[in-house]
């Protein structure tokens, strides 16, 4: 790893927020990227800004702080790690219709769903003592997210007690 105060800096930062004049931060941020010779991808979209950038200490840190001026971008997340050189070759700031896609966002809410229902399963059918509480947008939420897979256990722990219901 290289030694930071000499070394390249990578950092990865995200912020969402409503920013509906994303556009008009494209070329002043590309232009202090070019003159700060930082490289990387940002993302800029009305949901917010998204990307790695990678530069000189002061570089990286003169991006960052021209991003956390703006009101709405002060509690950026950003993650900064090192390298001996830079991992980009260009810099590139781009207009995007979303920064995250809907079907990205569906798939990881479905992923998270399994995960869940996979583990109030697991409980269900572990037959432990105590109560399990579910909690759900409305009274088909479960059947609707998992049909067959989940209710039968449920009816059956409806019966015994000390289950659900």
């Amino acid at each position: 790893m290289s030694n930071p105060s000499t070394g390249v800096i990578v950092a990865a930062l995200y912020r969402f927020v409503k920013f509906p004049d994303f556009e008009s931060f494209r070329d002043p941020l590309l232009q202090l990227m070019l003159s700060q010779g930082v490289r990387g991808t940002l993302l800029l979209a009305s949901e917010g800004i998204n990307g790695t950038i990678a530069g000189p200490r002061l570089g990286v840190d003169a991006v960052i702080d021209w991003l956390m001026q703006d009101e709405r971008l002060r509690h950026m997340e950003t993650k900064e790690s090192f390298a001996q050189v830079n991992p980009f070759y260009r810099s590139k700031v781009k207009l995007k219709k979303e920064i995250v896609t809907k079907d990205a966002l569906i798939s990881s809410l479905n992923a998270v769903k399994t995960i869940v229902l996979d583990q109030v399963q697991k409980m269900l059918t572990e037959k432990k003592s105590g109560n399990v509480a579910l909690a759900f947008n409305s009274p088909t939420a479960l059947q609707r997210a998992s049909p067959g897979r989940i209710l039968p256990s449920l009816r059956r722990s409806r019966s015994r007690p000390g289950g659900c219901g």
